[in-house]
This record gives C-alpha cells, sequence and structure tokens, in this order.
C-alpha cells in the first residue's frame, strides 16, 4: 500500500504546481485548470481513505496545497479586478482563523487541539462552495451575473461560519485543558 501513499501525495504536489501556472492562463484554460485542481482533491481523498493510506504529513501537505492554490488564484483575481479586496478578506476569514488558531496551538504546545481540528463539514463546505466560486469566476470573469453573486454570498457565509467552528474548537481545547489544570506540554 505504500505506493497508495505516494500517489496521493503526488497528487497534492502536483497542486502545487499547477497553483503557479494559473496566473498565465487566462479564460477557458483557468477553468479548466480549476476544475482539474478539485477534481485531483477529491480523488486523493477518496483514494486515501478507500485504501487506508491516510496518513498526517498526506493530510497537512493536502491542505497546504488547496490553501496555496486558492490564494493565488483568489490574489490573481484580486489584481486583475474580478474580485475586490474586501470579498477576497471575507473568503479567507476561516484560513485566517484557522491559521491563528493553528498558531496559538503550537506557540502554547497544544499538541493535543491539533487532534481536534480534523476535517469539519462546514470546513469541506466551505471549500466545495470557494472552488465553484472560483470556477464560475474564470468562466465569468468581472461579469457577475446573479448567481456569481449569490455564490459569493453563500461561500463568505460559509467561510465565516466554518471560522467560528473553528475557533469553537480551539476554545474548547484550551478550556478543557485547563479545567484539567495541565500545563500546555502535558495535554496530549
Amino acid at each position: 500500500m505504500r505506493w497508495v501513499v505516494v500517489l496521493v501525495n503526488a497528487m497534492s504536489a502536483m497542486r502545487l504546481l499547477l497553483a503557479a501556472g494559473f496566473p498565465l492562463l487566462e479564460g477557458y484554460w483557468r477553468a479548466g485548470l480549476i476544475l482539474l485542481v478539485a477534481l485531483s482533491d477529491g480523488a486523493d481523498g477518496f483514494i486515501a481513505r478507500r485504501y487506508n493510506a491516510a496518513t498526517w504529513l498526506g493530510g497537512i501537505l493536502d491542505v497546504t496545497a488547496d490553501k496555496i492554490f486558492v490564494f493565488i488564484v483568489l490574489g490573481t483575481y484580486l489584481a486583475g479586478g474580478e474580485l475586490n479586496g474586501w470579498e477576497v478578506s471575507l473568503l479567507i476569514l476561516r484560513d485566517v482563523v484557522v491559521f491563528g488558531a493553528v498558531t496559538y496551538m503550537a506557540g502554547m504546545r497544544l499538541w493535543y487541539g491539533f487532534k481536534r481540528m480534523p476535517a469539519r463539514l462546514l470546513g469541506k463546505l466551505t471549500t466545495g462552495a470557494m472552488f465553484l466560486l472560483i470556477l464560475l469566476l474564470a468562466v465569468w470573469g468581472e461579469m457577475r451575473p446573479l448567481p456569481v453573486q449569490a455564490l459569493l454570498i453563500v461561500t463568505v457565509l460559509l467561510s465565516t461560519a466554518a471560522a467560528a467552528d473553528y475557533l469553537a474548537v480551539t476554545l474548547r481545547a484550551e478550556r478543557d485543558r485547563r479545567s484539567n489544570n495541565l500545563a500546555p506540554h502535558d495535554a496530549r
């Protein structure tokens, strides 16, 4: 089964390479790249679970590849005028909160908190909505028909709800640690 781990990690790494090429593309080429990245993201997760080949490192690589891809796409759209600054800020709210929570837990050596931050439903819904939104923006660009406007609002709301959910998980982990009178490095 080692080959499955290598395969799914290679699929995640491929997304990093594809991210670098995104700003060089336009129109339907961008849409095709987004579709390829979204399909590979779903496929590598499915394959890893199907063959019981999910690893901690693979999970980190998968999430990192997804975030870098989305950040490059959003940055490209910001530079090209398809999105404005406040829209990008709201779209990445979940990621900013998760980064803050992870930084806090690592700084406090709350390693057990990482076990409590697996992928969550609101996070997955946000990711799905984000991929659909960036795909539709690749097709329509600055012309935003009503369905794209509505999806932007839904994605922002999902990102906000996911941010609140991840923040609540982090606060619960810290509360549990304090109620057990454990030093940060003792909490497992």
